[in-house]
């Protein structure tokens, strides 16, 4: 409501935090590494290209401040996949920084699901190797089932596939775990 604030129009329930281990991982970083990580998830919210740059470079600062902070590598890794997606980064220079900041994310955590899913995005969409992008991102979904960002993951894998049905599948299913994200409607 203009000048008062929002309504929530859809249910709405509490979530324990030991059942959404991704989301749960933003927390372990240095509070300086904290802070760029929330500038980065901010201007990411902007969508336009300088927006994405600015959350890259924060991203970058987040894993100078904090090179032990999984949240801030998986982060950046998929911040650079959306760039070589729309376009905005070569996949000279993204394809290298993206396998770095996947590699140094599950290095710290070899079960952190969102960089499995982004794992699995990169091994399909770069590679064409679907079976071990289905693993991924298969893996990803057992450790943390109710993450919608990874459901969008294997929708675009099974778009890359040719798989329409499942890909729309996998869309509600990102859908009925966050019906707010405009993203995945």
């Amino acid at each position: 409501v203009y000048g008062r604030g929002y309504r929530i129009a859809v249910p709405v329930h509490l979530s324990v935090e030991h059942s959404m281990p991704t989301t749960g991982l933003f927390a372990r970083g240095t509070p300086a590494a904290q802070e760029a990580v929330m500038y980065a998830v901010e201007y990411l919210g902007g969508r336009r290209s300088a927006s994405l740059h600015l959350a890259r470079e924060s991203l970058q600062r987040a894993t100078v401040l904090d090179p032990t902070y999984v949240a801030a590598w998986a982060k950046l890794a998929q911040v650079w996949l959306v760039l070589l997606i729309r376009g905005l980064a070569p996949w000279t220079v993204a394809g290298p920084a993206m396998r770095e900041a996947i590699a140094r994310a599950l290095e710290l955590d070899p079960e952190h699901a969102l960089t499995l899913a982004i794992r699995g995005g990169v091994r399909a969409l770069s590679e064409r190797d679907f079976a071990a992008a289905w693993r991924d991102l298969d893996r990803a979904v057992a450790l943390d089932p109710e993450y919608s960002r990874i459901f969008r993951l294997r929708s675009q894998v099974a778009l890359a596939a040719g798989e329409v049905d499942r890909a729309l599948a996998e869309y509600d299913a990102a859908i009925s775990r966050a019906p707010l994200d405009g993203a995945a409607a």
